[in-house]
């Protein structure tokens, strides 16, 4: 494990894999972008990163870092 900041909210914590501290991924703050796209991806399963980022207003990229880092999983649309 590594000692890293969080890139949500910022604060130290050790992690071996994921770069986001537990507290935003629990949702324990007010106003945490990854629950607003867990929230939203729960509604639209299957949404691109694009479609989250325009309803959510979390940027994209931040969006694809959760991606990257194994925090939210990419879903295909059904046909």
């Amino acid at each position: 494990m590594k000692l890293i900041n969080c890139t949500i909210c910022g604060r130290l914590f050790k992690s071996q894999y994921f770069t986001i501290c537990e507290d935003c991924l629990e949702g324990q703050e007010e106003v945490n972008p990854y629950k607003k796209v867990k929230d939203f991806l729960e509604k639209h399963p299957g949404a691109n990163a694009l479609e989250v980022s325009n309803a959510t207003g979390v940027p994209k990229n931040l969006i694809v870092k959760f991606i990257n880092d194994d925090v939210i999983s990419v879903v295909k649309k059904r046909s």
